[in-house]
């Protein structure tokens, strides 16, 4: 067999597997499904009169980029969504108005992503 015939298989598979899996990249990332969150601050059910928290987290190994959404006062009766950002670090520094917040963070790569992790915060 000829090298340019072997090269037009490879290629051929490569974009069966492609085409399958969505990209190369998806197959080279750590799987994420099963990992979990270690949220450092603020801690859970803080009551506090500084309307400017920090969230941290530790980092995941694996992770490409976190996603921190905050609303008031709760995700399963939202008035108010405050934020919804993706960040490739551990920390946001964030100035809330007095309320009821939750919040939470997950970690995502080009594959796979945690749940994620709530956490309440109410600022008086």
């Amino acid at each position: 067999m000829k090298k340019t015939s072997k090269l037009n298989i490879l290629v051929v598979c490569l974009a069966i597997v492609a085409a399958a899996f969505g990209s190369c990249e998806e197959l080279t990332q750590p799987d994420l499904t099963d990992k979990q969150i270690n949220i450092v601050a603020p801690v859970d059910n803080l009551v506090t009169t500084s309307t400017t928290n920090t969230f941290a987290w530790d980092p995941v190994d694996g992770a490409a980029k976190y996603q921190l959404q905050i609303v008031s006062p709760k995700f399963d009766s939202v008035v108010r969504f405050v934020t919804d950002s993706a960040f490739t670090n551990n920390l946001f520094t964030y100035t809330l108005t007095p309320g009821v917040y939750q919040w939470r963070v997950k970690a995502t790569n080009a594959g796979s992503q945690t749940i994620y992790f709530t956490r309440k915060i109410t600022i008086q």
